[in-house]
């Protein structure tokens, strides 16, 4: 029991262990000549009310008051043992008790056996429990969150603390746990915990983005779990922290689909995004086209200045491309000076031919590069869904025949498909 004063240091906490107990509570503090009832549980008041705030007065009450005091002294010499005190006529409650000393400043926690509950120890009971569930959590690295079936937070643990920005676990005690979360609608919520609830298996892990109380969000990967908390059932949710995992997972993902020089999508990513748009473009009987881009002569731009200098080229022509283009729409690198453009939902079949016209004029302006100028040109190759093919192979066969097109008309030309390249 020597663990026992440090769980009655938290008030809130003590008070909300106690609110739903079927057993009556009250702690009490000696004053020189009298006890005042600090706490009185729903409970005990059910069957003295009125009973909380006040005090009983050895002028008043002799009897009592002196049952209180020597059972109090028993207490103090059982050295954080629970006294159990037998029915006496003096008693102040005229029924049996236990008594279980609390801190220095004489202060008591007095327990009356509910209906429902009979037997000695029980403070011993629920605060040992209690202890143990604490001590288990309390270090773990994870944030540790348990909420009564009212969504009311009832403890969380210092990672917890940490995590969502408070001073000290009574923050947030008797708040709604939803308030801490995002990233679900209310109805789903409401189905796992009555699931929990009810014994039933739920999913997880789950991801779900933890509010800070500064607003902030933090990346979590979150577990539920019914579990049983100062004798109620409850629900506890461990958070652990993925941001480093999220962060990770993006730099991944962006190796495996975009490309390291130009930070543009690459041919991988460009299949894939292609597959999806022509499947919503069917839905949707829109319109989307490719267009094939070729530097012309690159090669002898690589001979002439070097790679650096030729890196440097393609970086530069990436980013004047992107600035004519809309969002929705993506540049990708195939490989080496060859890209394709996806414009998604266009309206009209010119319109294709207009963005390649602002990106001509855009990339033809020089490049200087260590005092020279260096021009570059581009020829582009243009298909149209749905009217030069409904699947990925006829729309890529058909800009690549269109581009080869405008390479044989001399270069720096724009071509789109026609019916001879079929």
């Amino acid at each position: 029991m020597d663990n026992l004063p440090g769980l009655f240091k938290n008030e809130r906490w003590m008070k909300s262990l106690f609110q739903q107990l079927e057993d009556g509570i009250a702690i009490v503090k000696k004053e020189e000549d009298c006890f005042l009832f600090l706490y009185v549980n729903p409970s005990l008041l059910e069957r003295y009310p009125g009973m909380e705030g006040n005090i009983l007065k050895k002028t008043d009450h002799a009897a009592m008051y002196n049952h209180l005091c020597r059972v109090c002294e028993a207490a103090d010499r059982k050295n954080g043992q629970v006294v159990p005190i037998a029915e006496e006529p003096s008693s102040p409650f005229q029924e049996p008790y236990q008594l279980y000393c609390m801190k220095p400043e004489a202060v008591y926690c007095i327990s009356i056996d509910g209906k429902a509950r009979r037997g000695a120890g029980r403070i011993e009971m629920w605060m040992e429990d209690a202890y143990r569930y604490r001590s288990l959590v309390e270090t773990s690295p994870d944030a540790v969150f348990v909420h009564d079936q009212d969504d009311r937070i009832v403890y969380i643990n210092q990672t917890a603390v940490h995590m969502i920005g408070v001073n000290k676990p009574e923050d947030v005690y008797g708040q709604d746990i939803k308030r801490y979360f995002s990233g679900e609608n209310e109805e789903k919520i409401r189905d796992r915990l009555r699931r929990l609830f009810a014994g039933l298996e739920v999913k997880g892990p789950i991801e779900r983005q933890l509010v800070k109380v500064d607003g902030t969000c933090m990346e979590v990967e979150v577990h539920g779990g019914l579990v049983h908390y100062s004798g109620e059932k409850a629900v506890q949710t461990v958070c652990r922290d993925i941001s480093e995992r999220r962060m990770q997972q993006e730099k991944l993902k962006t190796m495996a689909y975009y490309d390291q020089l130009t930070n543009v999508a690459n041919r991988r990513y460009f299949f894939d995004k292609l597959n999806s748009e022509l499947e919503q473009a069917e839905e949707d009987q829109s319109m989307l086209a490719l267009l094939f881009i070729d530097l012309d002569n690159f090669k002898q731009i690589n001979d002439r200045y070097g790679h650096q200098i030729g890196d440097e080229i393609l970086v530069i022509f990436t980013k004047r491309v992107k600035q004519k283009l809309r969002d929705s729409d993506t540049l990708s690198r195939l490989g080496g000076d060859e890209f394709v453009i996806l414009l998604t939902s266009i309206t009209s079949g010119d319109q294709p031919n207009k963005v390649a016209d602002r990106i001509m004029n855009s990339i033809t302006k020089p490049i200087f590069k260590e005092g020279r100028a260096i021009h570059i040109s581009a020829s582009i190759g243009i298909s149209i869904y749905p009217d030069h093919g409904r699947d990925r192979n006829d729309l890529m066969t058909r800009a690549d025949r269109a581009l080869y097109d405008a390479k044989e008309r001399g270069r720096s030309r724009i071509s789109v498909s026609t019916e001879e390249d079929r």
